[in-house]
């Protein structure tokens, strides 16, 4: 096998076994930049569930309508996170190999766990909202704003004049809400949780 610091060393598949085959985290793992090195599943699951802001997405959304920007209250987004799949997934790093033999096989994950010392392992949490309380919120913001164009009209007649008086027609505005819907749940899909959305 090959250490850390790119050393040949050998070992049995005894020492293998006991070497890979703990129940805690491989040194160099993190989690949304919390290192978990050490601690079984158990415990990281404990550690985010003890501490909601390790797995919490900053998030600053609004829309842009007209020049004024409205923010959307991210939690009426109802946004989750994947976090125990990720857990599960560094868990399981170095942890199977595709190799033909048993032997071949500790060797091939030694090495792999051996390279975390130099080059660590970073998992991040990728986080979805429900597309439901996404067009709830757009509607909350878009329907007030949302003006239906008049046609001008005779107000009062000016008997000084003789003519009528005309009203100017106000303009109308029309907004695509599921334009915004789309535009809220790409930046999402995308992790990119921090923007003005022009409507």
């Amino acid at each position: 096998v090959t250490d850390a610091s790119g050393k040949k060393e050998k070992l049995t598949v005894d020492e293998l076994k006991t070497a890979l085959d703990v129940n805690t985290f491989y040194p160099g793992i993190t989690i949304n930049g919390t290192d978990v090195s050490g601690k079984t599943k158990e415990q990281v699951q404990a550690m985010f569930a003890a501490d909601p802001s390790l797995d919490a997405p900053s998030v600053s959304l609004s829309l842009s309508v007209q020049g004024t920007a409205y923010p959307i209250d991210a939690a009426s987004l109802h946004i989750t996170s994947n976090l125990a799949a990720v857990i599960d997934e560094a868990y399981n790093y170095g942890r199977t190999s595709a190799a033909a033999t048993e032997a071949e096989a500790l060797v091939e994950r030694y090495n792999t766990v051996a390279l975390l010392a130099a080059t660590p392992k970073a998992y991040t949490s990728s986080y979805t909202a429900d597309p439901i309380a996404i067009s709830s919120v757009v509607h909350a913001i878009l329907d007030p704003l949302q003006k239906a164009p008049v046609n001008a009209k005779a107000s009062s007649f000016d008997k000084d004049a003789l003519e009528f008086v005309v009203e100017e027609s106000p303009q109308g505005l029309t907004l695509d809400a599921d334009k915004a819907i789309a535009d809220i749940q790409a930046a999402v899909n995308a992790q990119s949780l921090n923007q003005v959305i022009e409507v």
